[in-house]
């Protein structure tokens, strides 16, 4: 009833929101205005929104009526902004100073030799120099250079206006609190955050904006949708992570006419502020000078008709209510069949929730104390169980290590709750595969010659953990699934390492990636835009790492759009490279972005100082290969490159050969061709172990063991390929393959000696045709088989990384002495199917690319005004 009388419906800081969370609020939004008020209007209010004009077009295609963009320059005075950098610089400079000769002998470069010859240029670079003096030798302590924020927040407390520091966590803001109640006393500073309770938090909001209160300290929850009123100054302890969430907590001052002047002032507290200062403080100024993320808002996103879609079709007889796009598009997701909706459908609005894609109930977080004693910690989400809270991984918000998984063994992957206990050496030879993981810890910092101490490391930010995660991406929107692979440590070193690039100086620790051997558990799955592209065999996976990382910074710092939007994994399956690209939460960017335009602008984009910064922020591995190229970004630049011409491609292709429907042969043993390919996957960082299957289609039929391929060499699966190629030979057929010379260098690294011989002089006949010299032909370069068959049309029921996220899925570990036996078991059926799947694409593209030249050379004979050249 409120709702059928509701005529006006705000939607108030929607920049908050995901994109997945938007695309969710327009389609209820759509629901309302069709379903219960058709004279609703709506109203958006935000301060970060980039693109008003498409968000108000939608608008008025909901509700039929004009709608009008309200915008100007908010009302602000002036600001001042401080880093505290350190207490008596001038005195640390000295003393510096004094080893002048010793930090130049390292190998520092002109501008920390600047920096000792001028105190300016010194204060800009504190943190390089001092770290450049620490490599050299130099004592850190009484520097003091991280002060105890507390001293000067109870400074603030006796202000006349308002201050809101903002800390990382919520234990920081409590700490923070404590020490400076010490201090002035607690009448005057109070924390504020999710866990005091709503009356609590609703009387410090009113006590601070009638004086009482003048120091607030909150880890975020006043960062959003709160007006306090007189607040003059916001204090950073330590920046976050992305631009719009600093600006939007700078947000909070200055709100009111009779303010005269409001102050920011940061303080660096974590690893990202030391990481962006030590490139100096023009990083800083760079990167506070990045124009704002765009909130990515989609009208045309798929997840908004799917949303309604699933919507009309739960309700009775709404079947009949769906639109054409809507009843496709669920019939292409498995979800609608026969006029009702299919198990998948069903389970998937029951899993459609405002913030992710799963049931409504978390995941129990439960906190063992070193007494024995346990209490429930805030649940987590299903997908930050995948991302984050794997075994072995690191609770940020509680200070601990998740030790235990705890799952019904007939809910598959579903884990129902976690153990977090502290970090310490004592906690973690408890358990069998983190005690592997921390002997190998030990043996580093012994190597390194430094002492060991996990929880001294974590405490100062040198270790902390990463979950390696496997993405099976759709094509185009579909379903993905999110299944974690592995866990590593990354572990950092105390003492540091300098290098000098054209004159400026950049100094980093070691940092050394310890895998943590325990078993995975938990998948997230959610529908969203995705694509996989294959790379070429040669390509190495690092440097498309660090290629692809480096496409995320310009489409951060030139387009605008926000870390995360868009994300990529590179799979290695044998020789072949797999890059795949999704977006976590369906935004749409994916189909709306002209890819060779993005080409353009990395090719003229030229890395600085920030970039290293971000690099490291955003992707470590990607990080450690630009270290390891001497901080040269060509490579990162010709590499992502080489990923946005796979992309290009394909939209040329579609643009210059639409040839309608080709007609070719139907696969026979008649034709006398007899596609012959292969696949392994290694089992170990050495490849010493092999799951590896050799294939043979015919036309009619596919043949092919999965087999084994140990040190020793590998076992007879391959001979039935063998004497059946033998056989076709002998019968008159050809044989087809896909990049011959690759596959060659696959069976060498099978150690199958006798088929590459038999093959090679099968060459030498004239019995091989390599398919991939006529795709070239046409194309104009040679592609991978995964990208050929998507440039020609033929679809794949299946893709080569399903070998991998089956692996992902196996506890094949050497410890297991039957391991072997059970990966073959496991991963081998998948290696036969995706080697099947490659075998009919090479057999089709074969008839196909026989026809398409057929066609070509009729319109060429013509002369017809037709003619297409060769891409």
């Amino acid at each position: 009833e409120f709702l059928s009388r509701l005529d006006l419906l705000v939607l108030d800081d929607i920049d908050f929101y995901s994109p997945r969370s938007l695309a969710i609020l327009l389609a209820i939004c759509e629901i309302l205005r069709e379903r219960v008020s058709t004279r609703l209007r709506f109203a958006v209010l935000t301060a970060m929104l980039e693109n008003p004009e498409e968000l108000a077009r939608y608008l008025k295609e909901v509700n039929g009526v004009e709608t009008e963009i309200v915008d100007g320059r908010p009302f602000h005075p002036k600001n001042t902004c401080y880093v505290v950098l350190g207490r008596d610089l001038r005195n640390v400079w000295q003393r510096i100073r004094a080893r002048r000769e010793e930090i130049l002998r390292l190998g520092a470069g002109r501008d920390v030799a600047e920096a000792l010859e001028s105190y300016d240029v010194f204060v800009k670079n504190v943190y390089k120099v001092v770290e450049a003096a620490i490599a050299s030798g130099l004592d850190p302590a009484g520097l003091n250079l991280h002060p105890d924020p507390s001293d000067l927040l109870a400074r603030y407390a006796k202000d006349d206006g308002v201050t809101i520091a903002f800390t990382q966590s919520i234990a920081r803001a409590e700490e923070l609190r404590r020490r400076v109640a010490e201090i002035v006393g607690g009448e005057t500073v109070a924390a504020h955050h999710h866990l005091i309770d709503k009356e609590t938090r609703r009387l410090v909001e009113e006590k601070a904006r009638t004086g009482g209160l003048k120091l607030l300290i909150s880890p975020r929850t006043l960062s959003q949708g709160i007006d306090i009123g007189n607040v003059v100054r916001i204090v950073h302890i330590g920046l976050p992570d992305s631009l719009r969430e600093f600006l939007q907590k700078e947000g909070r001052k200055g709100r009111r006419e009779e303010v005269e002047f409001t102050e920011s002032v940061i303080v660096p507290s974590s690893s990202w502020d030391y990481n962006l200062l030590k490139r100096g403080t023009d990083a800083l100024v760079k990167w506070l000078s990045l124009g704002r993320e765009h909130v990515v808002i989609n009208p045309q996103n798929k997840y908004i008709t799917l949303t309604k879609a699933l919507f009309k079709a739960t309700r009775p007889g709404g079947v009949r209510d769906l639109t054409p796009e809507e009843s496709k598009l669920l019939e292409s997701l498995g979800m609608l069949r026969d006029y009702s909706l299919t198990p998948i459908g069903k389970r998937a609005w029951i899993k459609l929730n405002f913030y992710e894609f799963a049931p409504s109930l978390g995941v129990k977080r439960i906190r063992r104390r070193r007494d024995g004693s346990e209490s429930y910690l805030e649940d987590i989400a299903h997908v930050d169980l995948v991302e984050r809270f794997q075994i072995g991984c690191i609770d940020y918000s509680s200070d601990g290590m998740v030790t235990r998984h705890f799952r019904s063994p007939e809910a598959g992957r579903l884990v129902t709750s976690i153990i977090v206990e502290d970090i310490s050496e004592h906690v973690l030879r408890r358990y069998e595969s983190l005690a592997l993981a921390l002997e190998e810890y030990e043996a580093v910092k012994r190597r390194w010659g430094e002492a060991s101490s996990v929880a001294s490391d974590y405490y100062a930010g040198r270790l902390h953990t990463e979950v390696d995660c496997l993405v099976k991406p759709p094509e185009g929107f579909g379903l993905y699934v999110k299944l974690p692979n592995h866990i590593n440590w990354i572990l950092r070193s105390t003492k540091l390492d300098v290098y000098v690039v054209n004159g400026r100086t950049i100094v980093t620790p070691k940092r050394r990636v310890i895998p943590v051997p325990t078993p995975t558990d938990g998948a997230y799955t959610d529908y969203t835009y995705g694509t996989l592209v294959e790379a070429d065999p040669t390509d190495d996976p690092s440097m498309l790492r660090l290629g692809m990382a480096l496409t995320e910074i310009v489409m951060r710092r030139r387009l605008g759009i926000p870390f995360e939007t868009i994300k990529y994994d590179v799979i290695v399956v044998g020789d072949r490279k797999f890059v795949s690209i999704h977006e976590p939460e369906a935004a749409g960017l994916l189909e709306r972005l002209d890819w060779l335009g993005l080409r353009r602008i990395v090719e003229e984009y030229f890395p600085d100082e920030l970039d290293e910064c971000l690099l490291e922020a955003i992707n470590e591995m990607a990080y450690a290969a630009l270290m390891s190229r001497g901080f040269d970004w060509s490579p990162a630049k010709h590499y992502a490159a080489k990923i946005l011409d796979r992309l290009v491609l394909r939209d040329r292709l579609r643009l210059q050969l639409p040839m309608g429907e080709v007609s070719v042969p139907r696969p026979s043993k008649a034709l006398k061709l007899c596609a012959v390919s292969g696949n392994y996957f290694a089992l170990d960082d050495r490849a010493s172990f092999l799951v590896y299957c050799i294939g043979v289609f015919d036309g009619e039929s596919v043949k092919g063991s999965a087999g084994l391929k140990t040190p020793e060499g590998p076992d007879n699966s391959y001979i039935e390929a063998s004497s059946i190629i033998s056989g076709l030979l002998d019968a008159g057929f050809k044989i087809i393959l896909y990049d011959s010379q690759e596959f060659l260098r696959l069976l060498d690294n099978l150690g199958m000696r006798s088929l590459k011989a038999k093959l090679m002089g099968a060459t030498a006949l004239g019995l091989v045709d390599d398919v991939s010299d006529s795709s070239a032909k046409i194309v104009g370069e040679r592609l991978p088989l995964l990208e050929a068959c998507r440039a020609f049309g033929l679809e794949r029921s299946t893709q080569p990384i399903e070998v991998a996220a089956r692996a992902s899925r196996t506890d094949a570990k050497p410890s297991n002495p039957y391991w072997l036996r059970e990966a073959l078991e496991k991963i081998g059926p998948e290696v036969e199917r995706v080697t099947g799947e490659d075998l009919r694409s090479i057999y089709m593209l074969r008839l196909v690319l026989e026809e398409l030249q057929k066609s070509l050379k009729r319109i060429q004979a013509s002369g017809g005004s037709d003619r297409r050249e060769p891409t």
